[in-house]
């Protein structure tokens, strides 16, 4: 069983100039954590959305976005759009499943209370869906989406936010 390392973890928002080492961490986590429930194909056509450049900055820079980081640099990220979608929950393969992934959507809820929103949304994967069980969402439903002309099965997740 891995050690949980939340203690040596420090969860702050985003720095400027981040979203290259993010999209890294995206590429890193999808790469190492996708094979266990995708197939080589679904991997290949998430992953490349980390060498989308403007995309990827858009995706971590336009919603709040908050960075786990410990003694090895940044482990993970996730984010908060204004209307309450989760847009983001990555962390880096080799720091999963240690309850970063918790700490990190705990800092969303917090920050979506502060901001007065009542629900949450996100669009969860067969790995982060746990995650987002865990953190109080619940499916609503599966949904389809396709990435470079390649199929993905994925989970719309929602919760209320606490006061």
């Amino acid at each position: 069983m891995k050690a949980d390392l939340t203690t040596e973890v420090a969860i702050r928002p985003m720095a400027p100039g981040e979203e290259h080492e993010l999209s890294r961490l995206y590429q890193d986590s999808v790469l190492g954590l996708g094979p266990t429930h995708y197939s080589p194909e679904q991997v290949a056509a998430w992953a490349s959305f980390g060498n989308e450049r403007e995309a990827f900055t858009d995706f971590v820079c336009v919603p709040w976005t908050v960075v786990a980081e410990d003694a090895t640099g940044l482990i993970g990220f996730a984010g908060l759009e204004d209307d309450g979608h989760v847009p983001s929950l990555y962390v880096r393969h080799d720091r999963a499943r240690r309850g970063v992934g918790s700490r990190l959507l705990e800092a969303v809820l917090q920050e979506a209370a502060s901001r007065g929103m009542n629900r949450l949304y996100a669009e969860a994967s067969l790995f982060s869906r746990s995650v987002f069980e865990k953190a109080g969402f619940q499916c609503e439903r599966m949904e389809h989406s396709e990435r470079r002309g390649v199929l993905f099965d994925r989970f719309l997740m929602a919760r209320a936010v606490p006061e």
